[in-house]
């Protein structure tokens, strides 16, 4: 019986762990290497690599701690981010029911109950603990004498169970990698957005090209961000593109010159938004506009509404920010300038 069997020392016990621990990291990390290496290096670029592979590659006792815990019929390991040392606890207790560590806890607790009692009495704080999965962080094998095992089964066992954990962290991984992606695309568009943006700023590039780079790169900033945006021709007239933002029809023109753009421009743009309707003008000026542009902006409110963005703007979200937070903003100021009243009516 389990009662009658008695447990290793420390001294019988350490080598038997330390065993089973450096076979479980290399069966780990052989297991992803072959079955999972493009998944580890999608996470490893993401760097997420610490949270889905938190035992690849490691060296116990340079890199890597464990602590454990026994009785005759139960064997707890716990794996701990910590330099220089092999083992930071190693405790065992005499599997009855005095000891609380009986057949019948073992059998009747729910295993999460059972490690988390077993990480208090080893005195580790849970933070400081490796999570081997979700929800799991501590390699459990109950119900029966593990620790009873010699060096060669240990190894075998240790092995074993390594490469089981290393496919399933591989697993997890590689259902992972679209969500992962998603973020590492989005960094990647954006970096090459700032380039191009960087790009137009060349002397040896001429103004034609750059008007029209210029043009292309905001319908990939504004599509990036999902406002959907369309290029089209009219005859006699020229349309830079069209976009939907949520459910708003945006008629876009987008230009770079030296110079603000004048009053004349506005009333340009305001002539091609009369046929539209339900359609709000988003004009993006490199120069910004100048005040009286921005007069004919003001007294076209109540019937045609433009949003207008200038060098600052354009700068902020060639640079990462949102184009909808500003454009929300700059629309809800264009609005609010109706009821607005000029700061020398106001009473003293």
């Amino acid at each position: 019986m389990w009662y009658g069997m008695s447990i290793p020392t420390y001294d019988t016990a350490r080598p038997l762990i330390l065993e089973y621990t450096i076979e479980f990291i290399k069966g780990y990390t052989e297991a992803v290497d072959s079955n999972y290496a493009e998944a580890k290096t999608l996470i490893a670029k993401a760097g997420l690599d610490h949270d889905y592979f938190p035992l690849y590659g490691r060296q116990l006792g340079v890199d890597l701690a464990i602590a454990s815990f026994y009785t005759q019929i139960d064997f707890y390991l716990f794996f701990q981010d910590k330099p220089d040392t092999e083992i930071v606890a190693l405790r065992s207790a005499i599997a009855d029911a005095t000891s609380g560590f009986g057949l019948q806890w073992t059998t009747d607790t729910p295993e999460q109950r059972r490690i988390q009692r077993v990480r208090k009495y080893l005195g580790l704080e849970e933070a400081t603990v490796l999570q081997l999965a979700p929800s799991l962080n501590a390699i459990n094998v109950p119900g029966r004498n593990f620790i009873g095992l010699d060096a060669l089964n240990m190894r075998v066992e240790g092995h074993g169970h390594g490469v089981t954990y290393g496919n399933e962290a591989g697993a997890r991984a590689e259902s992972a990698l679209p969500a992962v992606q998603r973020p590492l695309r989005k960094k990647a568009s954006q970096t090459d957005i700032a380039k191009r943006y960087t790009r137009l700023t060349s002397p040896a590039m001429t103004a034609q090209d750059r008007g029209r780079e210029f043009e292309k790169l905001w319908r990939d900033v504004l599509d990036s961000h999902g406002w959907k945006t369309k290029k089209f021709r009219i005859p006699g007239e020229e349309n830079d593109f069209t976009a939907i933002y949520q459910g708003l029809h945006i008629l876009g023109e987008v230009r770079w010159f030296a110079e603000a753009m004048n009053g004349a421009k506005i009333r340009e743009f305001l002539a091609k938004l009369d046929p539209r309707p339900q359609t709000i003008g988003l004009f993006i000026s490199y120069s910004g506009v100048d005040q009286g542009a921005l007069s004919v902006v003001r007294r076209a409110v109540n019937s045609k509404t433009v949003v207008i963005f200038d060098k600052t703007d354009i700068d902020k979200i060639m640079h990462g920010s949102n184009p909808g937070s500003i454009f929300d903003e700059k629309l809800r100021n264009s609005y609010d300038y109706i009821f607005e009243r000029p700061a020398e009516d106001e009473a003293p």
